[in-house]
């Protein structure tokens, strides 16, 4: 400023002037995945470059006092101070990258494709490589490039494809948006020609069995494709669902309210019996003659997230529902067999547990954003299919391993193997064509996170919000101690350098969020929440991004020193049932509805009525993505369809036995105890045999609905259907 009389003045103080700045002696170099030089480090890097020496010459920063305590140190002054510290360590530090092993491992972790142990529910992180030196100053005018971490674009191959940058798939934008769920069925069909040839030659509908699937989502993407097929091909692909397995009641609720599949047993653990339980408490045969069977069995033992991880052999969750799983494809033999877990799953052992009952299986690793939806989401899916013996072999019955070793050597060649030997992989010539055929439908998300969003006057969301903040209605947080958390997150605000402020939530007394938010939903939140999301939003100030503009994703259900925050803007990391995902354009977490949404789920075509936020959490965070098991299906169908065509007569003997069967025990004993049922069955409970009597003395007559009311009288019987509708009730799984 300058006064009348042309002598400069000083400018009123600044907030902060005189605290002791923020300095520390030492500091360790940026660890943080969003993490840049500031706008200090740059102008110092401008002037100086990479001489030490005239950078503390030219740099402005250059004539502060090192002390921590100077007088005149505000915080914008000792951050500036601080990042100069900071790039000195890392200077110093180069050398010896290589022998840091944690950030060497963060190196190793980024590589996408180099490890099937990596995390399963990781996000797209930038390389944790040497750091890079500061940018030059850029001429006047120039538009400001985004940050590295928050990049999207797609460049493309000499063929036109897309070519996967930094091994990572970004967001198509040189190919058409896409956000309806039929539509993307519609452009993976046209994909496959011979798919009208297969479903005319087939001649009957697809049986299909589900076991553990949640959402039902195999039997979504075969009616989203059935409806593809008859649009383009002027054939349907029709489904005859033959059984569902869920242990959840309210899943099971769910399925039947949408699928209403003709058994939906209770436990997956008791199909290794003739005889298993519904969800109702019945005891029923165990079908078989299906076609194609896709399970998702139990991932909890497996999971990257679980400190107390469990083999497939023991007596864990994971292990007995594969167990179970696997008994009965030993006893019924489908064709096909498509099964989804999460990357940390012991996938050579599980094909190998195929292998050993006659069928080729391998296993591959697809990510959900390869496959039309802007989601992060690495899974997976191992392909099984039975291979019938030629002349000279003999296959093992069912139940039992391989003992011919000229089946068993075809068997492993079809199928793939790693020679334990060598540690060498040999490729499989059946499995490797599944491959390529999945790999041939991939088309990269060509729309952003925000089209799979609802408005924020949707009434599903105006819901979903006021479930999500009901906690904290009365205007107080939840009080917890989060004392461990604490000095976690003191240390990554030390070591990244982002200060002690809190910008974004000022919950220093309560939570006022910017008026965009939902501070309501804030309210309810801990403070360990609270201040993740102002260390997030500091780590974006770093990378010179506005989190208010860009549309990213931020785990909140994380603590600090994991991967909190979006790789790449417009793309959702991976959700999981205890997520708490929240959207920083919007201010406000994702709802129930949208994270099922984000799975390919066509959530218009479902009836949700009664489930929670927690639980359409749940289910879509176990849920399989539609498109990709859609893919998986599809590329298996086309491979093995000669075996499908031939497995039809097998088909249609079983329905022959089944309903011989149901008519020679129509009015017999319902069943055998249900004490010899496995682990989970209804265990020291006896099944009541019933007959029907006296079956000769009844005779026909005329039908009286009610005794009270008159025959003919029209109002009486409406009245009555009134007052029947109006009491009602739901059922227990409700």
């Amino acid at each position: 400023m300058v006064a009348a009389s042309g002598k400069p003045t000083r400018s009123p103080a600044k907030r902060g002037a005189g605290k002791p700045s923020p300095v520390i002696a030492k500091a360790k170099p940026l660890s943080s995945p969003l993490a840049s030089p500031t706008p200090s480090q740059r102008s110092r890097g401008r002037v100086g470059g990479a001489n030490p020496e005239q950078d503390q010459v030219a740099s402005p920063t250059s004539r502060l006092p090192r002390s921590p305590t100077s007088p005149r140190g505000t915080p914008r002054r000792g951050a500036a101070v601080k990042a100069k510290l900071n790039m000195e360590a890392a200077a110093a530090d180069e050398a010896a990258f290589g022998d840091n092993p944690r950030r060497r491992a963060k190196k190793d972790d980024d590589d996408y494709d180099s490890r099937m142990a990596s995390d399963d529910d990781a996000f797209d992180e930038p390389s944790f490589g040497a750091k890079k030196p500061p940018r030059p100053r850029s001429k006047p005018g120039t538009p400001r490039k985004p940050a590295q971490s928050l990049l999207t674009g797609l460049s493309l191959g000499a063929d036109g494809g897309s070519q996967d940058t930094q091994g990572k798939c970004q967001l198509a934008e040189n190919l058409p948006a896409i956000r309806d769920v039929q539509d993307m069925f519609t452009d993976m069909v046209k994909k496959l020609p011979e798919l009208g040839a297969f479903i005319k030659k087939l001649g009957r509908p697809l049986r299909v069995a589900t076991m553990c699937s949640g959402t039902e989502s195999p039997l979504l993407a075969l009616d989203k494709i059935g409806n593809a097929c008859e649009h383009v091909y002027g054939a349907k692909l029709n489904v005859d669902h033959v059984f569902s397995c869920e242990i959840e009641p309210f899943k099971q609720a769910y399925i039947e309210r949408n699928f209403a599949p003709p058994i939906l047993f209770r436990d997956i653990r008791e199909l290794d019996e003739d005889q298993a339980t519904t969800a109702y408490g019945a005891l029923v045969d165990v079908p078989g003659c299906c076609d194609m069977l896709v399970a998702g069995t139990s991932c909890v033992d497996y999971s990257n997230l679980n400190n107390e991880q469990k083999e497939i052999t023991e007596q864990g969750e994971s292990g007995q529902t594969f167990r179970g799983m696997m008994t009965w494809v030993q006893r019924k033999q489908p064709p096909i067999v498509i099964l989804e877990n999460v990357c940390g799953a012991p996938w050579e052992d599980i094909a190998e547990a195929f292998q050993a009952k006659g069928y080729a299986a391998h296993f591959m690793r697809v990510d959900t954003k390869r496959f039309y939806i802007p989601h992060t989401r690495t899974r997976v899916y191992l392909f099984a299919t039975k291979i019938a013996p030629v002349k000279g072999e003999k296959a093992p019955k069912p139940g039992e391993d391989y003992t011919c070793a000229v089946y068993r050597k075809r068997v492993r060649t079809l199928s793939g193997y790693k020679d334990k030997k060598t540690k060498k992989n040999h490729e499989g010539t059946l499995t490797k064509q599944w491959k390529d055929k999945v790999k041939e439908l991939e088309r990269p998300a060509s729309s952003t996170l925000e089209a799979f969003l609802f408005d924020s006057d949707d009434p599903r969301v105006h819901k979903g919000r006021q479930m999500l903040a009901r906690p904290g209605e009365d205007g107080t947080r939840a009080g917890t101690d989060w004392a461990r958390c604490e000095s976690r997150h003191q240390r990554a605000r030390l070591e990244e350098g982002l200060g002690a402020r809190r910008p974004f939530t000022n919950w220093e007394g309560g939570c006022v969020m910017p008026d965009y938010a939902w501070n309501d939903w804030g309210k309810a939140q801990t403070d360990r929440v609270l201040d993740l999301m102002d260390i997030d939003f500091l780590r974006l100030a770093q990378a010179d991004t506005d989190s208010a503009h860009k549309t990213l994703v931020w785990n909140l259900s994380q603590n600090v020193d994991r991967t909190t925050g979006s790789g790449a803007a417009g793309i959702c990391p991976c959700l999981t049932p205890s997520m708490v995902p929240f959207v920083t354009n919007r201010g406000g977490p994702l709802v129930g509805i949208e994270a099922l949404s984000l799975q390919g789920i066509p959530v218009d075509d479902l009836l949700l009525t009664r489930e929670s936020e927690g639980q359409m959490s749940d289910l879509a965070g176990n849920a399989m993505t539609t498109t990709v098991v859609g893919a998986c299906m599809l590329s298996a169908l086309l491979l093995v369809k000669d075996t499908i065509f031939a497995y039809g007569a097998v088909v249609k003997q079983g329905a022959a036995d089944e309903a011989a069967k149901k008519k020679s025990t129509a009015g017999s004993s319902m069943g055998k105890s249900a004490t010899s049922l496995s682990v989970g069955g209804a265990a020291g409970a006896t099944a009541t045999e019933s007959k029907v009597q006296g079956v000769a003395d009844l005779v026909p007559g005329d039908l009286t609905l009610c005794s009270v009311v008159p025959k003919g009288d029209q109002k009486g019987y409406q009245k009555l259907l009134a007052e029947a509708g109006a009491a009602a009730r739901f059922c227990v799984c409700e």
